[in-house]
This record gives structure tokens, C-alpha cells and sequence, in this order.
């Protein structure tokens, strides 16, 4: 029991996985997955964080409360369920709006980043 209370972070993901795979074994009626197409991936550039002059502390700051934003080089179209979307060129975006807090578990640069931006966007004609 001590080791849940230690990494009581891996504790409380666990339950809350659990907890979802029950309601979802519970409230599933067919539901069809909908589809997420692309050509290719985005093509982004990161925008630089401005540290210049801000000292060590000043530094720190900025990494602990400033979230690194993107900039797309061309636009990015996809699919999703059949209707067509375009992000535009010179769209800036954060990743995925993931709070700083929770960024070591959910990385909005990390190995599962689904590569659209959190935003509505415009639908092409």
C-alpha cells in the first residue's frame, strides 16, 4: 500500500484507465470510429521562446510558465469523417494546449502527438 501512496500519480492514471475501459465496456452501442486522413504531415517550425536578457531566474520563469508555439510552413490538409479541413500557412499553435503541470504525462512534442492542432478549423470548399 505505501508504494501507491509513493507514486501516487501512476496510481491515480491507473484507476482512471480502469475507470474508463468499465464505462466504456458498459455504454458501447456500436459506435462507428471515425477516420482521420492526411497526405503527409504538417510541416512546422518551432518559434523561439525569448530569453535574452532575462537572467537565471528570469530563465527559469520563463521555462516553468511559457509553452513553446509553432508556426505551419504550408498548409495542412486532412479528413476527418469524410469532411475536409485546411490549417492554413503561418498558423501558430502550442502542440495541444496541454497544461505546463501535466506535460511530463501528456507531451504535447511527445511519441503519441496527434500532429493537428486543438482549434477549429476552417472547412475547405
Amino acid at each position: 500500500m505505501e508504494i501507491l501512496l509513493d507514486f501516487w500519480q501512476f496510481t491515480l492514471v491507473g484507476v482512471l484507465i480502469l475507470i474508463g475501459y468499465v464505462v466504456s465496456l458498459v455504454t458501447n452501442k456500436n459506435h462507428l470510429p471515425i477516420s482521420f486522413v492526411a497526405e503527409e504531415m504538417p510541416h512546422m517550425k518551432p518559434i523561439g521562446i525569448p530569453t535574452k536578457g532575462k537572467g537565471f531566474w528570469g530563465g527559469v520563469w520563463t521555462w516553468l510558465m511559457v509553452s513553446r508555439t509553432w508556426e505551419t510552413t504550408e498548409d495542412f490538409a486532412y479528413q476527418i469523417g469524410g469532411k475536409n479541413y485546411v490549417i492554413p500557412k503561418g498558423f501558430v499553435f502550442d502542440g495541444a494546449s496541454v497544461p505546463k503541470f501535466l506535460r511530463s504525462w501528456l507531451s504535447p512534442m511527445g511519441v503519441l502527438w496527434l500532429q493537428i492542432p486543438n482549434v477549429v478549423a476552417g472547412e475547405s470548399k
